[in-house]
C-alpha cells in the first residue's frame, strides 16, 4: 500500500518537474556555435577575397607591363629609331672586313704596340662614324634605350619580355660605339641602362672590352 502510494507520489511530481529537451539543447549549442564562429568565417571569407583581389590585381598590372613593354619595342621596328638602327647596320657591314682584320691584329699584340693598335682602331671607328655621319643616327638609338630603361626603372615596363625580344642587340650597339660613346656621353652611366634592358650575356665575347 505504501509502495503504491509512493509511485503514485512519484509519477504526480514527474509531472511539474521540467523534462530536458535534447533537441532544444542541441539548437541552443548550434546557435552559440555559429555565433561565435561567425566573425571568424566572416574573416576568413574576406581574406580569401582580398588575396583573391590581390591576385588579380598583380595580373592586371603584369599585363599592363608588358603592353607597355610592347609599345616601347614597336619603336624599335619603326622610324625614326628603325631608319637609325638600318644606317648604322649597314654602314658596319660595309666595314665589316675592316673591322675585323683590325681586331684579329690586336688580339695579338701586347704592350706599346697594342696601345698603338688600338689607338689606330679608335681612329678607324671614329672616322667611320664621322665619315657616315653617324652621330644621330648613334643618338636615336641610344635615346631609344634609354627612355625603355626609364620604363622598366619605374616599373611600367617588363624587363624579361624586353629581353626576350632585344637579347644582346643593346650590348653589340655598345661594343661597336663604344669609343664615341665613351667620348660624346662623359660621365653618363650608359651601361647601367642596358644592364636594365638586358643583362649582359656572359657568353657573348666583348670585343672592346678585351682589347681596351
Amino acid at each position: 500500500m505504501a509502495r503504491s502510494q509512493l509511485s503514485r507520489t512519484i509519477r504526480y511530481a514527474q509531472l511539474f518537474v521540467p523534462q530536458p529537451d535534447l533537441r532544444a539543447t542541441i539548437r541552443r549549442w548550434q546557435a552559440r556555435a555559429l555565433a561565435q564562429l561567425g566573425p571568424v568565417v566572416g574573416i576568413l571569407i574576406l581574406a580569401c577575397a582580398g588575396l583573391w583581389a590581390i591576385a588579380e590585381y598583380a595580373a592586371f598590372k603584369a599585363e599592363l607591363r608588358v603592353a607597355e613593354t610592347n609599345r616601347y619595342l614597336a619603336q624599335f621596328r619603326e622610324p625614326p629609331v628603325a631608319d637609325a638602327w638600318r644606317r648604322l647596320s649597314t654602314t658596319w657591314q660595309a666595314e665589316g672586313d675592316r673591322q675585323d682584320a683590325l681586331l684579329q691584329r690586336l688580339a695579338g699584340l701586347s704592350g706599346a704596340e697594342l696601345s698603338t693598335g688600338l689607338r689606330d682602331y679608335r681612329w678607324f671607328v671614329m672616322a667611320t662614324i664621322a665619315d657616315h655621319r653617324l652621330e644621330r643616327d648613334i643618338d636615336t638609338v641610344l635615346q631609344f634605350y634609354r627612355r625603355l630603361a626609364l620604363c622598366i626603372r619605374i616599373g611600367s615596363c617588363d624587363q624579361s619580355a624586353a629581353a626576350a625580344q632585344l637579347g644582346d642587340t643593346p650590348w653589340r650597339f655598345r661594343n661597336q660605339h663604344y669609343f664615341h660613346l665613351e667620348s660624346e656621353y662623359v660621365g653618363e652611366d650608359i651601361e647601367a641602362d642596358l644592364e636594365l634592358i638586358s643583362p649582359r650575356p656572359r657568353a657573348v665575347h666583348d670585343r672592346v672590352a678585351a682589347v681596351s
